[in-house]
């Protein structure tokens, strides 16, 4: 072999051992359609109302809102999952909410036998 064909050779083995030593290139993350879920809220005889948010977002939003536009007192009202209880700063993530879910909104029963 002559000496330039040994040189080139050299440099492509310092190209590879390079390339594997330098960090990999930061990705940004894409916002993935699974971040967002689309909720229905509805009381008996009240209106049925769709939103759409954020699995993080807590869920105080969507309850004011529900609760302004079904003229009804956010605290005469409770907001309930599968008979569980949501509350203001839990998130849709948290709740196990997914997809399509219907909040159910019952009036604040105050007293007691």
């Amino acid at each position: 072999m002559d000496k330039k064909s040994d040189f080139s050779v050299l440099l492509n083995l310092d190209d590879c051992v390079k390339a594997e030593s330098d960090p990999k290139p930061v990705i940004p993350q894409l916002k993935k359609e699974s971040d967002k879920v689309r909720l229905s809220v509805a009381m008996d005889g009240g209106p049925r109302i769709e939103f759409k948010t954020k699995t993080s977002n807590p869920l105080k939003k969507i309850m004011t809102t529900y609760c302004r536009e079904a003229k009804v007192n956010v605290e005469d009202v409770r907001f309930f999952m599968d008979g569980q209880r949501l509350k203001f700063l839990d998130t849709p993530e948290e709740a196990a909410l997914t997809d399509g879910d219907v909040i159910e909104v019952y009036p604040e029963q105050d007293g007691g036998l």
